[in-house]
């Protein structure tokens, strides 16, 4: 796979059987969090399509395009510590585990993908040894800067053993969101059994298919999530690869996201509520083509919708709040980018560039009450509530935003007590 290339898959990331039946197409979004210096290197974003598919064999849904990991993680701009629900999250989480793992001074906690170093950060501030590993060049300075122990890497076989005769077995191994962004699972958990003995306990964070069906959550659509899992096809590949999975907790990040538990340990029993959220999965078969296709008719309305709104506003300024990852995914399904003019946002490494979205400026957010906008859609969905009631004075001026999520709403100074 070349610089600047992506392949087309045909096997599943899970079993690695080539039994992937596609279920729909989105539509082409330029892949990776990119923002630009210029105006024409922004033009110039390569689109990738975004064929959703299914393995008949073990149930996994996934994205069959496969973006160059060069090119998806080369200027990441996504921090975990830059949201606060994510940082309170994080603590509550490394609190439950200190405390059911009794971890202590001698024990050291592994995370596998841990960005800015946000959820290492809790446990190292409770005495307890701490190990990162990110791809992403930039935002392992950062971690490292802040004194959490990062290496640079692609989690692979050398990173692995290096870790491991450097560090020792890791009493939890965590990888949050990073299963979402692996095509090859099986050399992924293989990797990970290395540093993994009876008490290790392996724990991770996914966006879970059953809320993404029935929540309807297109957003969570982006290059670098190429796999969206139930349980059950969780449960087949850790099976097949005679690991033990467990429990999981549902949790609400990112709009419906499960934590998972696994150990080489079988005498562990499955949990009374994993074995409910399976019996669910399988009485519903939410990990059917049907099933999901029909789950997504939404966007076709939805894109009509957006379309209505505009033509009522045609002529005036149209803008976006919020450079968010899942931006793309909606502008280009429900056909908005080409009337984006700005999106404002306040993130240090975004404002002030160029998106990827119709070459749009992304502005400070104080701009959205210097330049007259008349319709604001809200790309940053997860944070539309707290938008909208910072930025109530520009809805009593006449502005309107558009809410795209769950449904597209606009809101404006009659309605928007309502909404919040």
């Amino acid at each position: 796979m070349n610089s600047g290339s992506y392949k087309f898959v045909h096997f599943c990331a899970l079993c690695r059987k080539k039994k992937l039946k596609k279920i729909f197409s989105l539509k082409p979004i330029p892949f990776g969090e990119k923002y630009f210096l210029t105006k024409k290197r922004a033009s110039l974003s390569k689109k990738v399509s975004e064929t959703v598919s299914v393995c008949e064999n073990c149930k996994n849904v996934q994205i069959s395009e496969i973006i160059n990991p060069k090119d998806l993680w080369k200027n990441y701009t996504y921090l975990s510590g830059q949201t606060n629900a994510i940082k309170k999250h994080f603590k509550t989480f490394s609190g439950n585990i200190i405390k059911k793992y009794k971890l202590n001074s001698n024990d050291h906690v592994l995370d596998i993908g841990s960005n800015d170093g946000s959820l290492l950060k809790n446990f190292k501030l409770n005495k307890i040894k701490v190990v990162g590993v990110d791809p992403a060049s930039n935002v392992c300075r950062i971690a490292n800067k802040n004194g959490i122990l990062t290496y640079n890497s692609i989690f692979n076989k050398e990173i692995a053993s290096y870790i491991l005769q450097k560090h020792g077995i890791p009493k939890i191994i965590t990888a949050f969101n990073v299963f979402a962004h692996t095509q090859d699972m099986k050399n992924f958990l293989d990797n990970a059994k290395l540093l993994m003995d009876g008490k290790t306990i392996f724990i991770f964070e996914v966006q879970y298919l059953r809320d993404i069906i029935e929540k309807k959550i297109l957003g969570t659509f982006i290059h670098e999530h190429i796999s969206h899992y139930s349980i059950y096809a969780l449960l087949n590949f850790f099976q097949s690869n005679k690991i033990n999975f467990f429990d999981v907790k549902r949790v609400n990040i990112q709009k419906g996201s499960i934590l998972g538990f696994a150990s080489k340990d079988y005498s562990i029993k499955k949990t009374s509520i994993f074995k409910k959220l399976l019996n669910y999965e399988v009485k519903k078969k939410i990990f059917t083509n049907k099933k999901i296709k029909q789950s997504f008719l939404f966007i076709e309305k939805n894109k009509k919708k957006c379309q209505n709104l505009i033509s009522r506003f045609y002529g005036k300024t149209i803008t976006a709040y919020g450079a968010a990852r899942s931006g793309p995914v909606f502008s280009e399904n429900y056909n908005l980018s080409k009337y984006i003019k700005f999106i404002f946002d306040d993130h240090v490494l975004k404002k002030n560039k160029f998106s990827s979205i119709n070459s749009a400026l992304v502005l400070p957010t104080k701009c959205l009450y210097k330049i007259r906008t008349h319709l604001c859609f809200i790309f940053a969905y997860l944070h539309q509530k707290k938008i909208v009631k910072k930025n109530i004075k520009y809805l009593i001026k006449g502005g309107n935003f558009v809410s795209i999520y769950p449904k597209v709403t606009l809101i404006s100074k009659s309605n928007y007590k309502k909404f919040i």
